[in-house]
């Protein structure tokens, strides 16, 4: 199939995509998924789109984890739509039988803050789609005594709203990748300092674009503020000390940028200015940057809870 996105020098350029559908045809759209999630006799209807609708099942099938992505990958931001699902997933939490038997051994960590239960079950997250597991998280509490199931329905415009942020991760992350991937060719420990300019240009341009195109996901990024950030960091400190999982790699990375980020604290601390933003600190800045570009080369697991939570980290709070 002709690929219908590209990214141009770490900017992303397209042909019409769904943005341009007008409101009444996402409407439609959207209803099509909607009617084929909910209808018991829905499999017998078809539509010009049941194609798309059946290559993301059979992905979500093969690796539910990963589907969204192949998906966009494989036909693009015009048909990422119908990737849309009116379950919710409120931990993160695949319907693996290997995220399902590590949730469950670790569920008091997830009960404490299901939002980042993705976090806590690590890299078991892939796998293949299983049913039974599926149906479980859908009567499964996230916390005894909670209402709240890994797993519930939702209105059909959330469901879409969802997918329009998730597109705008996976758009994000590929930019992003493309970036930091001309970085390392230079041999540049991060993006300040001139010979980074233009990349770290490239990067703003590029952030300021997608957010003008993708709304939802400019919501869902700007609710990433300080207190969220610290939050996030005193929960995955827990998970560093805990002797379940803190051999693993995804959460090594995490007690390497906890250290990292309170020696750069410390030093902050004696600075006249508090901000690391500040132009007297740009000598710290530039050290917390190379350490967390070190860690971004050396754990893959770390890319997605660097982009979706840290890269917000402005080190003004404590732990």
């Amino acid at each position: 199939m002709e690929e219908n996105h590209k990214f141009d020098n770490g900017l992303r350029t397209s042909q019409p995509s769904a943005k341009e559908i007008d409101d009444k045809v996402k409407n439609i759209l959207a209803l099509e998924v909607v009617a084929r999630a909910v209808l018991p006799f829905a499999t017998n209807l078809r539509s010009p789109y049941q194609f798309y609708i059946d290559e993301f099942q059979r992905l979500r099938e093969e690796d539910p984890q990963n589907a969204s992505e192949k998906f966009y990958d494989a036909y693009g931001e015009e048909y990422f739509l119908f990737s849309t699902s009116l379950s919710k997933n409120n931990t993160g939490i695949a319907a693996t039988i290997d995220a399902e038997k590590r949730s469950r051994e670790l569920s008091d960590l997830i009960a404490k803050n299901p939002e980042y239960g993705w976090f806590v079950v690590g890299d078991v997250n892939a796998g293949e789609f299983s049913p039974s597991v599926y149906q479980s998280q859908r009567n499964t509490p996230v916390a005894p005594g909670s209402t709240e199931k890994f797993r519930e329905s939702q209105d059909p415009y959330k469901a879409v709203a969802a997918t329009q942020a998730e597109k705008g991760w996976i758009v994000y992350n590929q930019g992003i990748e493309i970036i930091e991937s001309e970085r390392i060719a230079r041999g540049l420990p991060n993006l300040n300092g001139v010979a980074a300019e233009d990349l770290k240009e490239r990067k703003q341009r590029f952030i300021s674009e997608l957010e003008a195109e993708n709304p939802e996901w400019a919501k869902v990024r700007g609710k990433l503020d300080t207190n969220k950030v610290v939050n996030f960091l005193k929960f995955s400190k827990e998970l560093t000390s805990d002797p379940r999982t803190k051999d693993r790699n995804d959460i090594k990375a995490i007690a390497d940028y906890l250290d990292g980020r309170e020696y750069v604290r410390e030093i902050l601390a004696s600075r006249s200015s508090k901000s690391i933003d500040a132009v007297g600190n740009a000598d710290l800045k530039e050290m917390r940057d190379t350490f967390t570009s070190q860690l971004l080369d050396e754990y893959i697991s770390f890319s997605r809870v660097y982009t979706r939570v840290l890269e917000k980290d402005d080190l003004t709070k404590g732990l």
